[in-house]
């Protein structure tokens, strides 16, 4: 994947985060964040501080609804190979952040 690609994806995505954020509560991400004393406010942090070296694998076809999803692996505050999984998604115009899965 070439870096300009991946660099505007982070960008968009960063840009999407301020707008709005959504975190899907699955079991796997609640019990992450939960073992680990995170919150969505670290979590958001963590997204924020994501960079060209993080990623791992996208654009991916998701499968649920249409658009694409971008992985990210990652230390944090101590913790090491946190598998992100981001997609952003529009409204009425407005790009939003979604983070799918947030564990190791």
């Amino acid at each position: 994947m070439k870096q300009e690609i991946i660099s505007a994806y982070l960008k968009r995505a960063k840009k999407a985060l301020q707008n709005g954020f959504d975190f899907v509560p699955r079991q796997k991400n609640k019990e992450f964040l939960l073992n680990y004393g995170l919150n969505e406010k670290t979590l958001k942090q963590a997204i924020l501080e994501l960079t060209l070296d993080d990623y791992k694998e996208g654009p991916l076809e998701d499968k649920d609804k249409k658009g694409e999803l971008w992985v990210f692996k990652i230390s944090f505050e101590g913790i090491d190979n946190i598998y992100i999984k981001l997609k952003v998604y529009e409204v009425e115009n407005k790009e939003y952040l979604k983070c799918i899965s947030f564990h190791n």
